[in-house]
């Protein structure tokens, strides 16, 4: 497996460019994930097992993928502090990428960026990004 880190801008941009993941709503995720974490933004997390809704802020995340199988059984790990919060968490998706990860009808540049992983499964998470990420 090799990993790519948010820390280091050059491997992510080289792997978002991957034509495994081009156009794909994992890759916009990873975009929106970057972004909200260089603008230092909030991300609305709503939890499908619950339905509970909390405000984190980013920290990092990493993902993990093997080579020639980019975007199709990706590991991906979010670390996390819920606003107001002190602690950081954890959270880690595994097997997900390109096929579990699915833009929102209402998604758009008019309003906010949403993400469903895991859609699927009642375990799965919805991140709603704010629009302001991709405002210069």
């Amino acid at each position: 497996m090799e990993s790519i880190s948010s820390r280091n801008i050059e491997e992510y941009i080289e792997y978002s460019q991957n034509d495994r993941i081009a156009g794909t709503g994992y890759q916009s995720f990873l975009k929106c994930l970057a972004k909200t974490i260089e603008k230092e933004l909030p991300v609305e997390l709503r939890d499908n097992s619950n339905g509970e809704i909390i405000k984190v802020n980013i920290k990092e995340f990493v993902v993990d993928y093997q080579t020639e199988q980019e975007g199709n059984m990706d590991n991906l790990t979010l670390e996390f502090v819920v606003v107001g919060e002190e602690n950081q968490q954890t959270l880690a998706f595994v097997n997900t990428g390109k096929f579990k990860v699915k833009e929102d009808a209402k998604s758009g540049p008019r309003s906010f960026y949403r993400y469903e992983v895991d859609a699927d499964n009642d375990k799965g998470y919805r991140f709603t990004f704010n629009r302001r990420i991709t405002k210069d």
